[in-house]
Formats: C-alpha cells, sequence, structure tokens
C-alpha cells in the first residue's frame, strides 16, 4: 500500500498545478493541496470487537 501512497504524492504536486489555474486566490490553492494529501493519507483503521 505504501509504494501505491508514494505514486500518488508524486503526481500530487503536477495535479495541484492544473487546478490552481481554476483557484485564483493562493489560500485556496494551499487548502485544496492540503485536502489532497488528506484524502491520500494512510488511515489507521480501528479494532472493532465482533458482536456477540
Amino acid at each position: 500500500m505504501r509504494i501505491v501512497t508514494r505514486a500518488w504524492e508524486r503526481e500530487l504536486d503536477p495535479l495541484s498545478d492544473r487546478l490552481a489555474v481554476l483557484l485564483s486566490r493562493p489560500e485556496r490553492r494551499r487548502r485544496a493541496h492540503v485536502n489532497q494529501k488528506g484524502l491520500l493519507g494512510v488511515i489507521e483503521r480501528k479494532r472493532r470487537l465482533a458482536p456477540r
């Protein structure tokens, strides 16, 4: 899974550059970049107890 995540991270900057054309303000560009990075982040699963 880490290999796939790193591959996506390499493509994140070019994607952000493409979206920057649509987002005129720097704050919006930064927020979009952070949101994209969050979507690609690793999420740990919570341990769930089996129903009784």
